[in-house]
């Protein structure tokens, strides 16, 4: 089985955050600054099945 060398993270998987707990458990060995192209950030508001809000991403300019 391939093991990627790395793995881009953001929002609330990110150290200090309130999810990265999920990271660490994953094998998080450590941050860095980064990004990414071609993709699109968008806010995903609180609401129905989601008790907060989100950071989204998908294909586009951004």
């Amino acid at each position: 089985m391939d093991v990627p060398e790395a793995v881009f993270v953001y929002g609330t998987l990110k150290q200090g955050e309130r999810n990265f707990q999920v990271s660490k458990e994953a094998g998080w060995l450590r941050s860095a600054e980064a990004y990414i192209e071609g993709f699109q950030l968008f806010h995903i508001p609180k609401g129905k099945g989601r008790p907060y809000a989100y950071p989204g991403v998908v294909p586009g300019e951004g």
